[in-house]
């Protein structure tokens, strides 16, 4: 009995290792993402920091939703609360 679950083990890890080789000649290319990552900045345009989350305690009034890096090219800062 102990023959066969390694002998079965053994067959498992050699399947997984065929099965997640790379052929020879293919070479692996980073996959892109393009997912968007949004941010929160105040509507009054006076605030300094972007946040992750509108209900952050150090947000004012009302909030607009932007890209981060969107936000950074507008010269907004992380929020020390929102990424500690």
């Amino acid at each position: 009995m102990k023959k066969m679950k390694v002998k079965a083990i053994t067959m498992m890890i050699s399947l997984c290792l065929v099965m997640t080789s790379v052929p020879v000649g293919i070479t692996m290319q980073p996959v892109q993402t393009t997912a968007k990552c949004y941010v929160f900045i105040a509507a009054s345009g006076n605030g300094e920091c972007y946040h992750t989350s509108k209900n952050c305690s150090r947000m004012r009034g009302r909030v607009n939703k932007l890209t981060k890096k969107a936000a950074k090219r507008r010269g907004y800062r992380a929020c020390k609360k929102c990424y500690r």
